[in-house]
């Protein structure tokens, strides 16, 4: 080892005790103090709904008065919500933006054209198309109620566009929002 660095230990080991001296002088020991401090997290209850497909009935091909009669069309859609684990949610499609509409009776109408019959049709959330999916708002239209488990979970919405008579030709929409609340 070298000179100086033999010297500089030998120093260290000298003054070292000095410096832990008065500390043993005052109890023996050294004193030590303490704090606590809390780490957190807040979780909040999120959920998301995506994956609304637009649905369609096809083409009607009829005179126009003439009556579609059975068999109904009908056809499947889907949505999907997530949310987090032990979130309470309810699931609802409102009326659709037609004037006319409501959840009890669904309407499509002809965009910009204010004369033309509207179209009747219904949403469901059942596979034998007998709950009326709706907003919880008007009697049997029910909203789908669940607990978030942090997965996607998939709704299969249930349309029926029953018998009718056939207004003149055109194209028949209306705008349907799916709602999560929590």
């Amino acid at each position: 080892m070298r000179p100086a660095i033999e010297r500089a230990l030998r120093l260290a080991a000298l003054t070292l005790p000095l410096a832990v001296a008065p500390l043993l002088a005052q109890g023996g020991s050294p004193q030590v103090r303490t704090t606590t401090f809390m780490v957190s997290v807040i979780v909040d209850t999120d959920c998301q709904i995506s994956g609304a497909h637009s649905l369609s009935f096809g083409r009607a091909q009829l005179p126009s008065g003439a009556v579609l009669t059975l068999p109904r069309l009908r056809q499947l859609s889907h949505v999907e919500v997530s949310c987090s684990p032990n979130t309470r949610y309810l699931l609802s499609l409102d009326r659709g933006d037609a004037a006319e509409s409501s959840v009890g009776q669904r309407l499509l109408v002809q965009r910009g054209n204010t004369t033309a019959a509207a179209l009747r049709y219904q949403l469901y959330s059942d596979p034998d198309f007998s709950t009326i999916w709706g907003d919880g708002s008007s009697g049997s239209a029910s909203s789908i109620s669940n607990v978030g488990d942090g997965r996607q979970q998939l709704y299969t919405i249930y349309a029926e566009f029953p018998s009718q008579t056939m207004p003149e030709a055109g194209i028949y929409s209306s705008i349907i929002t799916a709602s999560v609340s929590f």
